[in-house]
Parts: C-alpha cells; structure tokens; sequence
C-alpha cells in the first residue's frame, strides 16, 4: 500500500513537472509570436530632387503576406500584393514619383522629391486569411530647399537646415600609429564636429564598413543612441548582432556631449587587434564617417603602414567557445535543462 502510495506520488510530481514544462514552451512561443513591423526608414531630412527610398522591414510570423500599402498623409499612392500581376501599382498623387522597378515588397522608390512630398509617411502590412492581422507604422518626411541652409554666427562654419545644425568640417582621428604589426593592438577615436542633432559615426577598414548601425546597446537595438537624453553617455557597444564578421574582435565605445550652446558631439573609439586579414598590400587604411541624416556626410581617414606577415590563430578558440556558449543563453533551453535534471532526480531517489 505504501509502495502504491509512493507510486502515485512520484506520477503526480512527473505530470505537475510536464505540466509547468509545456506552459513555459507555450508561453515562449506566445511571446516570440510577432507579426510587426521591425523597422520603417524614412529619410528625413532630404533635399529638393533627390531620389529616395523608403524601407519597411516586417516579421510574418509564419503568416501569408497579403499586401503592403504605402500612405502619405493619409493617402495610398504605393500597393504591393504578390497575388496580383503585376505585384507592385502606383496611385499617382502630387509630388510623389514611383519608380517601380525599384520598387518591391519591402521598399518603395520616390524619385526626384520636391516640396510637395513632405509629409508623413504610413507602412501597413495584411495578412491573408484566417487572421487578417494587420500592422502599420509611420515616420515624417521632410523636403527642403538649398536655399534653406542658413549660416549660424559662430566661429566656426556651421549652417542650419530646418531644426538641424550641420558643421562644415569632418571627423578628428585620434591615436594610432605609423606602423603596425600583427598581434599589435590598434586603439583609435573618432570625433565629430560640433552639431544637432550629433553625428552618426562609423568605422572602416581599408574600405569595409565594420561598424553598422548607430551604435546601439543590444538590450534594445531600436533605441538610436543619438536619441541620448543624457548630457554625456558612455555605452560599451557589442556588435555581435550586426555581423558575424565582426563578432568579439572590435570593441567600440560610443559617447555623446551636449555643450552649452545646445550643440552636440559625438565620439567612437575603436579597439581591436591587428591580423592578416586588416592589411590590403601591406597597408592598413582606417577611416570614419560622420553622417547627419542624408544632408550631411563628411570623412577622416588615415594610412597606417604592417610590419612583417605573421600566422596567428588567435581568435580560434574563442569563436568556437563562443558558439557552444551561445547555445546555453536561451531561456527555453535552461528551462528545459532543469526540469529534465529534476526528473531525473527524482528517478534517482526513487
């Protein structure tokens, strides 16, 4: 009777334990079910005949896309449904010029904008039957003039376009040295010039972009660090969810200073250690890049020259301790670990 009773007390925790394993699986699913809108580009501020592309990212979920429909203020002027022929149709409306053969299910071309096409612009994205969920997004665009620039008074050359202050010269490189040899560890920054609102910086290698993105920490990846409140923030920037390529090697560190005049700074340093892969003829070529919107571009670059061709298989063994450990951060996997250790302890005593 006793050994019944332990029976029927050892079944019930194995069905309670299942029980709480399928709820945790079925309330990770739940969570990770999305079908939104990632991201919607829209560049703002533009100049007067430039051509444009608005981008809008989005996650099915597993979902049938029924179509995506592109708004400005309110009105449909772009329509892209994979079940009609042809998938992509423009509804002309004044001061907006599609080119279709840019256009597709995930961008739409505006050429040569003027003032007309200032506005705000909606994404929104259907899905087919049963659900017919739908998800929509928005941003402003905003077209000026060149005559719109306005010269600030200042000592320096700064204009002003609309609400944005741009500087007239381009990022100062600091640190580094002449020369370089594999194993050698480069440590350099890059700042911008006074602003508003502050640069966005980037780093290259001998042309290769290296750092993507504005620099944002990966707990939140869609929060823009220019959009800092803070007078002076420091974040440690891990790029390993912008490219595989770049992975641990490079470390960054991004900041942003707000001075009394109300004007901005913005600064990158970069830290890694040279291989054979960052020489291109035996030269190493650092550059960056300070970009305001598309209005305001400007570069710094400068030649470092290597040393002698070393081997090194440095980063081997932490690439490949990097993806076991990889494995170990989900949530669903821990879980999963310990309640199947918790059976099999029970079994244990039993």
């Amino acid at each position: 009777m006793e050994m019944s009773t332990f029976h029927m007390t050892y079944i019930s925790a194995i069905m309670t334990l299942w029980e709480i394993f399928t709820f945790i699986i079925l309330q990770a699913l739940v969570m990770t079910k999305a079908f939104r809108i990632v991201m919607l580009d829209v560049p703002s501020p533009t100049i007067l005949g430039e051509s444009v592309e608005l981008t809008c990212s989005y996650e099915l979920d597993n979902e049938q896309l029924y179509s995506v429909k592109w708004y400005k203020n309110d009105v449909e002027f772009y329509r892209y449904v994979p079940n009609d022929w042809p998938p992509g149709q423009f509804l002309p409306l004044p001061g907006i010029r599609v080119d279709l053969s840019k256009s597709n299910k995930n961008s739409v071309y505006l050429r040569h904008v003027d003032l007309n096409s200032s506005g705000m612009y909606r994404c929104e994205i259907s899905a087919e039957a049963p659900s017919f969920d739908t998800a929509e997004a928005e941003k402003e665009m905003k077209v000026f003039d060149k005559s719109h620039f306005q010269k600030v008074k200042t000592n320096m050359d700064i204009f002003q376009i609309g609400e944005q202050v741009l500087p007239s010269e381009g990022p100062t490189l600091t640190g580094g040295n002449q020369e370089y040899r594999i194993g050698d560890t480069v440590v350099v920054n890059c700042t911008s010039a006074k602003s508003k609102p502050a640069a966005t910086l980037r780093w290259y290698i001998n042309d290769e972009l290296i750092t993507k993105g504005n620099f944002e920490p990966t707990t939140n990846p869609r929060v823009a660090a220019s959009n800092m409140q803070q007078s002076e923030n420091r974040k440690k920037v891990d790029f390993s969810h912008f490219n595989s390529e770049v992975g641990p090697e490079y470390e960054t560190e991004y900041s942003t200073t707000r001075h009394a005049d109300g004007l901005e700074t913005s600064s990158l340093g970069l830290k890694f250690v040279v291989t054979s892969k960052h020489f291109l003829n035996g030269n190493m070529k650092l550059k960056c890049t300070a970009t305001i919107s598309r209005i305001y571009t400007m570069s710094n670059e400068e030649m470092v020259f290597g040393g002698r061709q070393q081997t090194s298989g440095l980063h081997i063994s932490e690439n490949m301790s990097r993806m076991r450990d990889s494995a170990t951060q989900n949530p669903a996997v821990r879980w999963t670990v310990a309640l199947l250790a918790s059976c099999c302890l029970l079994l244990y005593k039993s």
